[in-house]
């Protein structure tokens, strides 16, 4: 048995100090130490780390991968900001304000994959799994292989994925996964940090691609540990005004594609619909030869948008 001890973790920088400090000695942050155990390894567990493996040589492993490892989704705004579609074996962070549209379009990703015979794995830790075929079924989505488990306990997640094989594992949310093998609920740095770990461990080897839904502070900000963006490929950053339709997919890290593109949707009442034209959806409301406004070009990603700006001017004395 593995013993235990107290150790602290900063949730900026991961550094570790065996007892609280107010301010972290790595990045100098103040209040960002976090409680958690700390456990030694057995003599078990050493042997495991001592086991060396076979290193592959580079030109091998370009011969053995296939013409395409990116498996495009059909959701075009989806696909230019992902550099072509999901990767096998990738771990994706979809992170957003609350209500923004995150679970709607993970919905709609698996409904597209779906299409393409795809057997998708949905892991839910807030709803029932009547509530999101509800949810399904009032965007109008077919589904027909999507498979829906509600569980928080990451070994049955991956025990469930294991015996499932899906070829995309959706997770949602991330917060509130926990492990056995740690004290505690889900939320906390460390559960957020282990439970990360694991997925990736799990579906590098299998080249099984892994959707995770992660919720943001009050402050915009990722909630859990940074060292949850270091762990992931990708992390896509969904935001808008949840009283306005426009709807923007912006990618903050990228390891396969660029980080400058941008994905633009328009939320109505059957889900996210990517725009097509951009410019006529910016535009659509403009009055031409009004006094005050001008158009002005402007690049996001690898293509130009022509917006309207206007001044607000009035005499003064």
């Amino acid at each position: 048995m593995a013993k235990s001890s107290i150790i602290y973790t900063c949730t900026e920088c991961s550094h570790q100090a065996p007892k609280w400090e107010g301010r972290c000695q790595q990045c100098e942050s103040w209040g960002t130490l976090m409680e958690g155990e700390k456990m030694a390894p057995t003599q078990r567990d050493k042997k495991i780390a001592a086991h060396a493996r076979s290193p592959k040589e580079f030109t091998s492993v370009l011969a053995s991968l296939s013409k395409s490892i990116a498996t495009a989704t059909g959701i075009e705004e989806l696909d230019r900001v992902l550099g072509g579609g999901i990767v096998d074996g990738a771990l994706i962070l979809l992170t957003g304000e609350p209500g923004i549209g995150k679970s709607t379009l993970t919905l709609q990703i698996a409904n597209a994959l779906s299409q393409q015979s795809k057997k998708i794995l949905y892991i839910s830790g807030e709803e029932s799994e009547e509530q999101i075929s509800l949810r399904g079924q009032r965007l109008n989505l077919q589904l027909q292989n999507l498979h829906i488990l509600a569980e928080q306990n990451l070994e049955s997640v991956i025990a469930t994925a294991e015996q499932e094989k899906p070829e995309l594992l959706i997770i949602d949310s991330i917060q509130v996964m926990s492990s056995g093998a740690l004290p505690g609920g889900g939320g906390g740095t460390s559960q957020v940090r282990f439970c990360t770990e694991q997925l990736l461990e799990f579906a590098k080897p299998r080249n099984i691609p892994v959707l995770i839904i992660g919720h943001v502070t009050k402050d915009g900000n990722l909630a859990g540990p940074r060292v949850l963006e270091h762990l992931v490929d990708t992390v896509l950053y969904f935001e808008g005004s949840r009283s306005h339709e426009l709807r923007m997919l912006r990618p903050v890290k990228n390891r396969f594609g660029s980080t400058q593109e941008v994905g633009i949707f328009a939320m109505d009442s059957k889900g996210l619909q990517p725009i097509d034209n951009v410019q006529d959806f910016f535009l659509k409301d403009r009055h031409a030869g009004q006094i005050g406004t001008c158009l002005v070009a402007t690049m996001e990603g690898s293509r130009p948008i022509i917006v309207e700006v206007q001044a607000l001017t009035n005499k003064t004395a």
